[in-house]
């Protein structure tokens, strides 16, 4: 790698860490000729995300040349606009995507049902992408206690993986896990999530997956 693509991976090390959503860019890196299956495999046995994502970088920067590049086109394929302006001369759809994903949120919010009914009709492909989309956002600002709370009490989420999240010493890395959590879950523990964040005075939050559909 360049050293001054390196340099550039180093210098927002901890952002990258703390914010990517290593899933889809693994397979972006795979496609593009980056990785190899056994790049892959070896990123999605760790552990945590956290983890996922120091595997991620450290593979990277032993990538040549064009790994940057490649990873920045990742992370703009896979909605990751606020990383990829980390990296702006590598960047060059990040400020198009965000202004088409604004322009489809307000014609969607146009249409007639509220955003709360969109989000309750989505199939989990459609959901399992806003939520990434909005990781970031929900890490950052989510309350989780009470939101947990009515999940356990609905039955949508079993106590032991409520404690398993709120065993994470961060609040971000305990918003971060019920995001892994809501991804892998049925529709049905999706819509008690919305109904959660509506209840809890959170809507703000069920507004800003509904914008990045």
């Amino acid at each position: 790698m360049d050293p001054d693509d390196l340099a550039l991976l180093n210098k927002h090390h901890f952002r990258l860490v703390r914010e990517m959503a290593p899933e889809g860019v693994v397979d972006h890196l795979i496609s593009s000729g980056i990785f190899l299956e056994h790049h892959g495999n070896e990123i999605r046995k760790k552990s945590g995300y956290e983890e996922k994502n120091r595997e991620l970088l450290k593979l990277l920067k032993q990538r040549g040349k064009f790994a940057l590049k490649n990873f920045v086109e990742a992370l703009e394929g896979t909605q990751q606009y606020e990383l990829c302006k980390l990296m702006p001369k590598q960047s060059t759809k990040a400020d198009s995507g965000q202004q088409m994903q604004l322009a489809t949120s307000s014609e969607s919010q146009s249409e007639g049902d509220s955003f709360v009914d969109k989000l309750k009709k989505l199939e989990h492909d459609q959901y399992k992408r806003a939520l990434t989309r909005s990781l970031a956002y929900i890490c950052e600002n989510l309350l989780i206690n009470e939101v947990l709370t009515q999940m356990e009490t609905a039955e949508v989420i079993r106590t032991v993986v409520s404690k398993q999240i709120r065993s994470e010493k961060l609040d971000y890395n305990q918003n971060r896990e019920l995001v892994d959590y809501l991804k892998k879950s049925s529709r049905d523990t999706f819509r008690t999530f919305i109904d959660a964040l509506i209840t809890t005075g959170q809507g703000q939050i069920a507004q800003k997956i509904a914008d990045n559909l």
